[in-house]
């Protein structure tokens, strides 16, 4: 059975683990936890002068709603006036303008104030 692609990003995000209870009644305990991860996508190489697409729609938050994203540059190559544009969407772009790594954040936050961040590195070649 196929399922929506939000259902799955939902049941991957669900942690599922079992454990069996030797207190007690000596039953069986389920618990799971429900986490908000960030996914800012796979480090990648690019061309200088070439725009550069950031996805981070298969970050998930669970049973919750990812309400905010925010990219933003942890770090540029010397020199570099490279922006983000938009940065409050769930993807966003940059045009490369000297060679080396740019390394990218992504956060995400959910409806319930939890959140994640993810990184990825952009390595510009060329003049």
């Amino acid at each position: 059975m196929e399922y929506p692609g939000a259902f799955k990003r939902i049941i991957g995000a669900v942690s599922l683990s079992l454990a069996v209870l030797t207190a007690g009644c000596g039953g069986v305990g389920f618990s799971f936890s429900i986490s908000t991860v960030a996914d800012a996508g796979p480090d990648r190489d690019a061309q200088v002068g070439a725009t550069v697409t950031l996805n981070g729609s298969d970050s998930s938050s669970g049973w919750n709603l990812i309400v905010s994203y925010q990219w933003s540059f942890l770090s540029r190559p010397a020199g570099s006036t490279a922006t983000l544009r938009p940065t409050l969407l769930a993807s966003a772009v940059f045009v490369p303008d000297v060679a080396g790594p740019y390394q990218v954040m992504l956060q995400v936050i959910d409806q319930a104030g939890n959140s994640s961040t993810s990184t990825v590195e952009i390595r510009a070649s060329g003049t």
